[in-house]
């Protein structure tokens, strides 16, 4: 199994201008179908998601936000000591 952050870098660039068919939006869409594929993020960066998604008003971004928390990981970040 492999592991992968979507960056929200790499979430923007999906649903700034998805039927410009960035290879970013492809790459989202594959690894959130991918089997053999964990997603990981942290609370911080689906609240990124969710601002992003509202900054650009997209169909696309809800859809991919649902996709990628239904199959993401959520990982608490801790601080060191």
């Amino acid at each position: 199994m492999q592991r992968f952050l979507v960056d929200a870098n790499v979430f923007v660039a999906a649903i700034k201008n998805p039927q410009k068919k960035a290879g970013a939006l492809d790459l989202i869409l594959e690894l959130a179908s991918g089997e053999d594929v964990f997603l990981v993020g942290n609370d911080l960066l689906l609240l990124e998601f969710d601002k992003y998604s509202k900054r650009f008003k997209s169909e696309t971004a809800s859809h991919l936000i649902k996709r990628l928390k239904d199959k993401m990981i959520v990982v608490e970040v801790s601080e060191k000591s």
